[in-house]
């Protein structure tokens, strides 16, 4: 009996050390899936947050335009008209190489692509203000070369100058610089483009046939709490026959019996320039 009795305890204690043990398993088991899903929720919930910031940053970037840029919110009216008038004189410059940009603005344009930023500042630094100065002494570093800046009209202008006024134009910087990025933006052509010498070069030896004049006309420029408007009067000048001017509508291809723009202005069509409040070219509308 007493052995009996002894097998028996020591049966219950065994199967008491199995559930302990069970019980233990359990316990760790718990504490591994909840320290794992610990692990899970955290490691999304940091996902979550940076996806949150990356999309709080995309609409930042999106709402830039609706914020006042600091550097023109400084600006009088009178200074926002004339950078305003600037923009406009360099996008309708037209050249051999960029008359087709001013054919785009006087339809109706929108899509301002980098390559079209380039030649507009270009043409106001270039073609409008004329900045690029003689050039009267062959740098040393190309005296090899000396016969042909003698021999030709050669320009210069700084570097510098080309960012600014891009930066000035768009608020952005630009892209990186390089003689094959601004090689042909109009006439004259560059010549070289010299990060040494902080200067771009140009030659006059560039040809082209000739290309109708646009002519315009501002006649109002106006201010809300979110946009800014140019008003004018477009017109094309071409000579069909020589000697003989014919003045054209640019979007119907009308063509206008007078024997000048000026004085005419209203008779030809008006062209409605959209900017942000930042001075960011947005849209131009041909109105007929």
């Amino acid at each position: 009996m007493e052995e009996e009795k002894q097998v028996e305890q020591e049966t219950k204690k065994g199967k008491g050390v199995v559930i302990l043990i069970y019980a233990i398993i359990f316990l760790v088991g718990c504490a591994l899936g909840y320290f794992i899903s610990g692990m899970i929720s955290g490691s999304d919930s940091k996902t979550d947050d940076k996806n949150k910031t990356e999309e709080k940053d995309k609409t930042e970037e999106k709402d830039t335009g609706d914020k006042t840029n600091d550097e023109v919110a400084n600006l009088t009216e009178d200074e926002k008209e004339a950078r305003l008038e600037a923009f406009v004189r360099a996008a309708l410059y037209g050249d051999s190489a960029s008359s087709y940009l001013a054919d785009d603005f006087t339809k109706g344009y929108s899509n301002l692509t980098e390559a079209n930023k380039l030649i507009i500042t270009y043409n106001s630094l270039v073609g409008v203000k004329k900045e690029n100065k003689k050039v009267t002494t062959t740098p040393e570093k190309y005296k090899d070369e000396d016969y042909y800046w003698t021999g030709a009209t050669i320009t210069e202008l700084p570097i510098e100058s080309f960012k600014k006024e891009y930066k000035t134009f768009f608020n952005e910087e630009p892209p990186v610089l390089s003689y094959e990025k601004i090689n042909y933006l109009g006439c004259p052509f560059v010549y070289k483009y010299d990060e040494e010498l902080g200067n771009i070069y140009f030659s006059s030896e560039c040809g082209g046939t000739g290309t109708p004049t646009y002519k315009y006309k501002t006649y109002e420029i106006t201010f809300d709490d979110n946009y800014c408007y140019v008003y004018q009067y477009i017109g094309l000048e071409t000579y069909p026959d020589g000697d003989k001017k014919e003045f054209k509508k640019i979007k119907s291809g009308e063509t206008v019996n007078v024997t000048s723009f000026e004085g005419n202005e209203d008779k030809f069509e008006s062209l409605v320039w959209t900017f942000d409040k930042n001075l960011n070219f947005i849209k131009t509308e041909n109105k007929g």
